[in-house]
């Protein structure tokens, strides 16, 4: 059975089905339809035919409405099974059951609309391996660690993914899933992702509100504001490391072998950096910078004052990252905690 689930609407507002609307659209059955099943699941007009006991195994909950007694009547059933409405979207409920059918097929690389649902579905239902699976993607991609964020940072030619996709023109999931990530209580995720929102959108789509340049989705005032407030912060913070790295020592180190070539070299990569900085409007706050300093024809200086940069520059970034939730309105990182849910709940 393939996980790859029935397109996922745009919005959170685009998965709210209109009853009258609805009324109008024949009942379809799902790629999800089991012939010996004994329970049909139905989400806006969409049906699945799937088996209670595999349902009960993985979510308590399922298993304490299975244990209610049904009406013997058999009003509302469909080739004699009985029909649960669930008040999700489809393309939730089919890679919820999709992940059921098949946990391993979770090695496939979801949407970030999949891995939103497996958190929803998973907490609502607690299906623990759903919510595990979704949790565990994204501690990868927004780690709370330096080391470990920059590690897995490092080598990637584009600012992508590798445990989840975003497709192109579809970059206003991630701040569907920052909301998500707030609204389920996962917050050890949130100044990595927040950071990682805000570093991708420009200046204009924070201000007016936009998700993306090619949708018309509008985040929330809430969203705006954190996101806007934390990229205001980040920036300040960057231009802060460029002047403490580049600024003359004091007093000079006594291991600089040409004061003078070093002290314009300094001057020289602290105008192209914050000229960069003006004209990208983005930085590279918590990327290698190793790499950058040695190719640079701007930074000729001795070795010792090229090796002060760049411990000067590894210090202030950790007191960066250290700040980092504050600069979102997060609690520090000490006091963030996850929601989790226990196995047999």
């Amino acid at each position: 059975m393939s996980a790859g689930a029935t397109e996922s609407s745009s919005s959170t507002k685009r998965r709210r089905v209109d009853a009258e609307d609805e009324c109008d659209e024949p009942i379809v059955r799902s790629r999800v339809w089991f012939k010996d099943g004994n329970i049909v699941l139905q989400a806006q007009r969409v049906q699945f035919r799937f088996y209670q006991g595999l349902l009960a195994t993985y979510s308590p909950f399922f298993r304490d409405v299975f244990e209610v007694p049904q009406p013997a009547d058999g009003a509302d059933a469909v080739e004699g099974c009985p029909v649960m409405r669930l008040q999700e979207s489809a393309a939730d409920v089919e890679y919820m059951l999709n992940f059921i059918l098949e946990p391993k097929s979770s090695k496939q690389t979801p949407s970030v609309a999949n891995v939103i649902a497996g958190l929803q579905m998973g907490q609502k239902y607690l299906i623990a391996a759903l919510w595990d699976d979704a949790v565990e993607r994204l501690r990868y991609e927004f780690p709370d660690r330096l080391e470990v964020y920059q590690e897995r940072r490092e080598g990637r030619e584009k600012p992508g993914y590798t445990r989840f996709c975003v497709e192109p023109g579809r970059t206003f999931w991630l701040a569907h899933l920052l909301d998500t990530a707030r609204s389920v209580g996962l917050q050890t995720i949130m100044p990595a992702l927040c950071f990682r929102v805000s570093e991708g959108s420009s200046i204009e789509n924070l201000t007016q509100g936009l998700l993306d340049d090619i949708t018309s989705d509008v985040m929330s005032m809430h969203t705006r504001n954190v996101l806007l407030g934390g990229r205001i912060k980040t920036l300040a913070a960057q231009v802060k490391l460029i002047r403490v790295a580049f600024s003359e020592p004091q007093p000079p180190s006594q291991e600089c072998t040409d004061r003078n070539a070093c002290r314009e070299a300094r001057r020289r990569m602290f105008d192209y950096l914050l000229e960069t900085l003006e004209k990208e409007r983005s930085y590279a706050l918590f990327c290698p910078w190793s790499e950058r300093l040695q190719v640079s024809p701007n930074l000729k200086c001795c070795v010792a004052c090229a090796e002060t940069i760049l411990r000067t520059v590894k210090e202030e970034r950790q007191v960066i990252w250290d700040s980092l939730p504050s600069f979102f309105g997060l609690p520090s990182w000490g006091e963030l905690k996850d929601f989790s849910i226990a196995e047999g709940d």
